[in-house]
């Protein structure tokens, strides 16, 4: 496992979900519709930006009023690291666009080392 994966995959990171120059809210809004969301580990040797695949099952949008930019989203999806499969969990106030994260093995992996 790399230095990397063993960060990610141990206690939650700070993160930041990544909008460039865009609006957050209408950034926000684009990647949910694309179902991919970039977000950077904030906490990783130079920032290790992801783009994380989004679970519609998983992920939760009740709490999260996108237009009032209140309240909390909780993102679940996918992604290959340092070619493993794995899950992310990342929760993001939206006043702020940031939280925490953290990364474990996809449930179908073969290899649950992480």
């Amino acid at each position: 496992m790399t230095e990397l994966l063993a960060k990610l995959c141990g206690a939650p990171s700070p993160v930041r979900i990544s909008c460039g120059d865009a609006p957050p809210r209408a950034a926000l809004e684009d990647f949910l519709d694309d179902r991919i969301v970039p977000v950077l580990f904030i906490d990783t040797l130079g920032g290790a930006e992801l783009d994380i695949l989004i679970d519609p099952a998983g992920t939760q949008l009740e709490e999260a009023d996108g237009k009032g930019g209140a309240g909390v989203l909780r993102l679940v999806g996918d992604l290959i690291l340092d070619d493993m499969p794995v899950r992310a969990r990342i929760e993001v106030a939206l006043d702020t666009m940031t939280g925490w994260g953290r990364l474990s093995a996809a449930q179908d992996s073969a290899r649950p080392d992480c």
